[in-house]
């Protein structure tokens, strides 16, 4: 089955546009750890739509970044703090952020939910958990090199028009889930949960302008999936 069903559609389009909310907050180090809060929801709400309940982590595995060792990695101690607050001071840097932030959970998001729909990820794969690190190095893998431009211009003239929207949504992300920060993971994701009830209307209206168009090149999605495929040959 190619086709991903539109249930997980919509669930990758709505954590895409809260993933996207992440870096508009204007605290460094808040807005990364609420982004890892959302991304790990996203991931069990997949999962949960199949009937699976994965362990924590698993859910780590398949939200975090492979490592490496590279210049940019050395460097990046230096860089990240000057980038953190280039962008809290320079609007257009943030919002940028939150396309790109955008962008790439909902290529993440949509991959994931493919390979668990097509049954790659069930108990013996998430126990014990690194049985999803080779899914998750395939999905890393496959993705690196799409070029992600024609999704990414969908998402900018979907954001463009709804600027204000987006800063105010953050602002209610930030104070509904920030004072669960150091607790209970399980309390942080209730605090997002509480958010998409509360903004569901705004949040419904997000996803269907970004469902009109985000799917209809059916050939890109395939190529996507074909990546993916070869590397877990």
């Amino acid at each position: 089955m190619n086709t991903l069903s539109t249930p997980a559609r919509r669930t990758v389009l709505l954590y895409s546009v809260l993933c996207g909310l992440c870096p508009l907050i204007p605290i460094p180090l808040v807005d990364d750890w609420i982004q890892g809060v959302v991304a790990r929801r996203m991931v069990r709400a997949l999962f949960a739509e199949q009937g699976l309940s994965p362990p924590r982590e698993a859910v780590v595995h398949l939200t975090r970044e492979r490592a490496s060792c590279t210049w940019g990695c050395l460097l990046a101690p230096i860089v990240w703090p000057v980038k953190k607050l280039l962008k809290k001071i320079l609007f257009f840097l943030s919002f940028k952020s939150c396309i790109d932030a955008s962008v790439s959970w909902l290529h993440r998001g949509w991959l994931l939910a493919m390979v668990i729909q097509r049954g790659e990820l069930r108990e013996p794969q998430l126990v014990p958990a690194s049985g999803v690190w080779p899914v998750a190095l395939a999905m890393e893998e496959a993705l690196e090199g799409v070029r992600k431009k024609p999704i990414a211009a969908i998402v900018r003239r979907s954001f463009e028009s709804s600027r204000s929207l987006l800063y105010g949504l953050a602002g209610r992300l930030l104070r509904t889930v920030s004072p669960a920060r150091g607790r209970e993971e399980e309390e942080a994701a209730q605090a997002v949960g509480e958010l998409q009830q509360k903004e569901q209307a705004v949040l419904d209206e997000l996803v269907a302008r970004l469902e009109a168009e985000v799917w209809q090149d059916q050939e890109y999605w395939a190529g996507i999936l074909a990546r993916y495929e070869e590397r877990r040959r």
